[in-house]
């Protein structure tokens, strides 16, 4: 009870019957007047072996590409499980005052919303914008809750495989890029440095007093140039 009065999502365990077990997810959401409403969820079935019942509850719904978000009906979102995929950057509390709004397109917000509730089916190709401007691929339940509150389910199904090898493309892509600037700029500067002691070549034979300066930039070009060639 620690753990629900201070807004953390719990799983636990519901004893009914003749001794029948029921595992839930519980993820605490408002408190009036000193008491609290929850939202629960089936979390999984009772699997053979009980003693480790309540230790595969907890990992069911705990899954770190797994998280429950709670939001009013303008889409605030109210409670987060206590659990959020690490790719989105957010932590259940940051997410907390937040609305659907700022980690789902105006586009995937539409069709969030015109999606009905309870009926188990997922909510596919909607991206979900990370804290650090990335994206992630997700798949999305939806059910209502009391008060025409409502529960969203987001599984991050972006494959690992593919992120890394994504992250790898564009490590490549800006090295080539730096590359690409490095012999541009380097390319620039011996360029700099011949036209300029042409010049100073030239106002030396004119008497012309601009012959220091023309030179001071050849020097000055050509010592930028071997720094670049250099790296």
């Amino acid at each position: 009870m620690k753990r629900l009065r201070t807004r953390q999502s719990a799983s636990v365990a519901l004893s009914y019957g003749a001794g029948r077990r029921k595992y839930l997810y519980v993820l605490p959401y408002e408190c009036k007047r000193g008491k609290w409403r929850f939202a629960c969820v089936q979390a999984a079935t009772p699997p053979p072996d009980p003693d480790a019942a309540e230790s595969l509850c907890a990992c069911a719904m705990a899954d770190d590409r797994v998280c429950l978000v709670l939001t009013d009906a303008s889409h605030a979102i109210r409670s987060v499980s206590s659990r959020v995929p690490g790719a989105f950057g957010y932590t259940s509390e940051s997410l907390v005052g937040m609305n659907l709004s700022d980690v789902f397109s105006e586009a995937d917000m539409s069709v969030i919303t015109h999606c009905s509730p309870d009926t188990n089916e997922s909510i596919q190709s909607i991206i979900f914008q990370c804290l650090d401007g990335s994206r992630r691929d997700v798949e999305i339940k939806k059910f209502s809750a009391p008060d025409h509150f409502l529960l969203y389910g987001i599984f991050d199904n972006s494959p690992p495989k593919f992120n890394e090898e994504l992250a790898e493309a564009g490590t490549r892509e800006r090295r080539r890029i730096g590359q690409d600037l490095h012999d541009s700029i380097g390319q620039l500067m011996t360029g700099i440095s011949l036209l300029s002691r042409s010049l100073a070549n030239n106002f030396k034979r004119e008497c012309n007093p601009g012959a220091a300066d023309a030179m001071q930039v050849s020097d000055l070009a050509a010592t930028r140039s071997a720094g670049f060639h250099a790296v």
